[in-house]
């Protein structure tokens, strides 16, 4: 079966997964139900096998998840339902197994900190479709948990997945088994019997590896938080202390610093350090030790690099920013980067997955008009197959304009901004929505944003401000933020409020604030810190109390972590007075405007504690508001019934304190 005859099934079933086929709507625009929105995007992920004969998508159809394995060109050769287990990425091993990435919240007991978000992976073997379970599942000699992936190698000529874990033991007086020493090892296994070996034993200061393509380690990473050290060798390395076999030390705040994987050609590895203004940079380095590390991309943005897939050496990178590009390092790679992107003029391009030669690629491209459309690009055929939309109940005429739009925030600061526009626009000024990024250090890029166009399709412009603070804008402007959070980091918000207003683009006394983890915080505090600015706040796993999340940082002595967000913050400590002053839960009774809060339960990236604690806070000061707390949801409505739940309530809300028309 083709991928467009699979998907046709589908729509015979499910008959929103096939509107993206129908012709545009005549005006008016009438728009989607909001579950066109909140539904998962129905294909995620796509990964193309190395040779490229092959690919895998994860397909998203209500709370279901499947993965589905498709021969280019061909038709579905596989298809697994994984029902609501939380995929999060799929890899490939050559072209003979599809590696499934899921993670799920377990609680470890109280003797091991608690609750975490444990990461695993399940293996499909593509050519007979059997699905092996976790495997670490039938050991008794590691955790069931991987806390670190590597690029699949071939181990004596099998495939084998490297990954972090922890050794158990059994108990001397019984059968239970119990975490060894807390010491992450390097655990391999064989992906066609599951046998497991040991790679190499990690200390307390390990910090990570370098594997070949081949399974041969070649060099071991080291981090001592407390000194604030980093330090890398060739070889497995015994001891962060000894000299032999050093390639690279430097002090390191924030531990924001690793092994990336290999260099430029073979003997070489690159890595990222952190320069005294905390500005990260890619460092290569010959692992005979010939030469002095060199600087790589010093002049670059660069959001991630690529890495070619059969000899593991790095190929590329994709610039980061507002509207992201892939460059390649060799002309003809990068010709074929530029060919394919010439093909969908008037599109934001996004390149996901290549082959091992470029001559396929998986692209995602987005537009006014697109909601997000998959291709498979074949450089040698000329062609594009559509393999299916992530929005497809969302049509063509539907789709809110976007835009990028420039201001000044009131010191002067230049701050870009996505701005969505509602496909019907009304005359005058528009009601406003905000929505500030979480992160805080992350930006929003051009393209289609579900949350935001949900409120768009409503009526609403939105507003989507990379406020001081964002990456995507060199090491300078990040650090900016740092000791503005709930100061100018707020207040470039208003600031592009203000500026709407000014270009008559927006009615002043029509503004509501919604935001998610970080934007979360800065709802929170758009009616508390501000006054008069906005007529409601929706804050999605926000925090509330800064400090106690730096609180949380100190006691677990997480020692990067806590620097950072002390740094961030512009605190010495969580006991600081000054954070009283940047705390919506401190301010609760000078909120000025309605407030809904919404909150996973298995939240373990910001405790649901900060919307309880802020509910009560606001009840006691008479103030008005609605907690909203999501069953077995995490930081990221990862579950498609909650995260339809989270946007009906928050759309609800909105239009109730601030109608689109009035």
């Amino acid at each position: 079966m083709r991928v467009s005859q699979w998907v046709a099934v589908l729509c015979s079933g499910l008959f929103h997964l096939c509107v993206a086929a129908l012709p545009a709507d005549p005006a008016p625009i009438i728009p989607p139900d909001l579950t066109a929105y909140s539904a998962l995007p129905t294909i995620t992920d796509p990964v193309l096998s190395q040779s490229g004969r092959y690919f895998a998508f994860q397909a998203n159809i209500d709370a279901r998840r499947m993965v589905v394995v498709v021969e280019s060109g061909g038709g579905v050769i596989h298809q697994i339902d994984f029902g609501d287990i939380k995929l999060r990425s799929l890899m490939w091993a050559g072209d003979d197994y599809v590696l499934a990435i899921s993670s799920s919240t377990q609680n470890l007991g109280m003797f091991y900190g608690g609750r975490y978000e444990l990461f695993n992976f399940l293996v499909i073997d593509v050519a007979t479709g059997e699905t092996r379970w976790p495997i670490q599942a039938a050991s008794t000699r590691v955790l069931n948990a991987a806390f670190g992936f590597y690029p699949p190698n071939r181990w004596r000529g099998k495939w084998q997945q490297c990954v972090n874990t922890l050794a158990l033991d059994r108990s001397q007086f019984g059968t239970k088994l119990y975490i060894r020493d807390g010491d992450l090892d390097l655990a391999c296994f064989d992906l066609a019997s599951g046998k497991l070996r040991f790679a190499a034993k990690g200390g307390q200061t390990t910090d990570g590896w370098l594997m070949s393509p081949s399974g041969e380690i070649l060099a071991t990473a080291y981090r001592d938080s407390a000194r604030q050290q980093w330090s890398l060798k060739r070889g497995k390395g015994v001891s962060v202390f000894s000299d032999k076999d050093m390639l690279a030390e430097h002090d390191s705040r924030y531990g924001a610093d690793g092994i990336i994987g290999l260099g430029r050609e073979p003997g070489t590895v690159l890595y990222t350090v952190s320069d005294t203004e905390q500005a990260t940079h890619y460092r290569e380095a010959r692992l005979d030790g010939s030469a002095e590390p060199v600087a790589v991309f010093d002049d670059r943005d660069i959001a991630e690099v690529v890495f070619d897939r059969h000899t593991q050496l790095l190929s590329g990178y994709r610039v980061s920013g507002i509207s992201p590009s892939l460059e390649m390092l060799s002309d003809a790679d990068q010709a074929r980067v530029v060919g394919a992107q010439k093909a969908f003029p008037g599109s934001q391009v996004n390149f996901v997955s290549m082959s091992q030669n470029l001559d396929r690629m998986i692209v995602l491209t987005e537009s006014n008009t697109d909601s997000g459309t998959w291709w498979l690009v074949d450089i040698a055929k000329g062609s594009a197959e559509i393999l299916g939309n992530s929005y497809p109940g969302v049509r063509s005429s539907q789709v809110g304009g976007f835009s990028s739009w420039r201001y000044h925030a009131s010191d002067g600061l230049p701050i870009e901004a996505v701005l969505t526009e509602p496909p019907s626009v009304a005359d005058g000024p528009l009601p406003l929505v905000v929505i500030p990024h979480g992160g805080p250090e992350a930006h929003d890029k051009l393209g289609f944003d579900w949350l935001a166009q949900a409120f768009a399709s409503r009526g609403y412009l939105v507003l989507q401000p990379n406020f001081r603070g964002s990456s995507g804008y060199g090491a300078e402007f990040r650090n900016s933020g740092f000791g503005q959070w709930g100061r100018k980091m707020q207040s470039d918000l208003s600031d592009g409020v203000a500026a709407l207003v000014e270009a008559g683009r927006v009615d002043p006394a029509r503004v509501c604030i919604v935001g998610a983890s970080y934007g979360g915080y800065a709802a929170l505090a758009g009616v508390t810190l501000q006054r008069g600015i906005y007529r409601c706040a929706v804050s999605i796993a926000g925090v509330s109390d800064p400090a106690a999340l730096l609180r949380e940082r100190e006691v677990e002595r997480q020692h990067n972590s806590m620097r950072y967000w002390r740094d961030y913050l512009g605190v010495s400590t969580s006991f600081d007075g000054d954070l009283d002053s940047i705390s919506p839960l401190a301010k609760a009774r000078e909120a000025t405007a309605p407030v809904l809060l919404i909150h996973g339960k298995d939240d373990l990236v910001v405790s649901i504690s900060h919307s309880r604690r802020m509910a009560k806070a606001l009840a006691r000061a008479g103030k008005a508001h609605r907690l909203v707390e999501l069953p077995g949801e995490d930081h990221f409505l990862s579950r498609s019934h909650t995260r339809r739940r989270a946007l009906e309530e928050a759309v609800s809300f909105v239009m109730q304190h601030n109608p689109p028309q009035l």
